[in-house]
């Protein structure tokens, strides 16, 4: 080559992708691109998978059901445990439990029914 013209030669295949800071900066791409990926499906599972945050609220939900159901129970069973110990203990209460659950009256009394008001 004559006139002062430079020729540049490569050298054993590098170019412009042959480069190792190419190939380098290309890998962490990739990485980064990868650690976006994982986080972003993280979070897809964290929120709406099988044991996500959403499950949670669910389950959450239905526990403050189930324990007012229980709660009502509760008080239920304290209510016949009550009635139970006044059947046992007074024996009123049992004249009173006949009269008012079956209706039984004594031979000589005489019952008026009035209907409710409103009805």
């Amino acid at each position: 080559m004559s006139g002062g013209a430079k020729r540049t030669e490569k050298k054993g295949g590098e170019g412009r992708f042959g480069s190792g800071r190419f190939w380098a900066s290309l890998a962490w791409r990739l990485l980064i691109l990868l650690l976006l990926a994982a986080l972003g499906w993280g979070q897809y599972v964290l929120w709406f998978g099988d044991q996500g945050l959403v499950r949670l609220r669910r389950t959450q939900g239905e526990r403050a059901l189930v324990g007012r159901e229980i709660q009502e129970a509760e008080t239920r069973i304290d209510r016949l445990k009550e009635e139970i110990w006044l059947l046992q203990e007074e024996p009123l209460a049992v004249e009173e439990a006949a009269r008012r659950e079956l209706g039984l009256v004594y031979p000589d009394e005489v019952i008026f029914v009035f209907p409710k008001r409103g009805k």
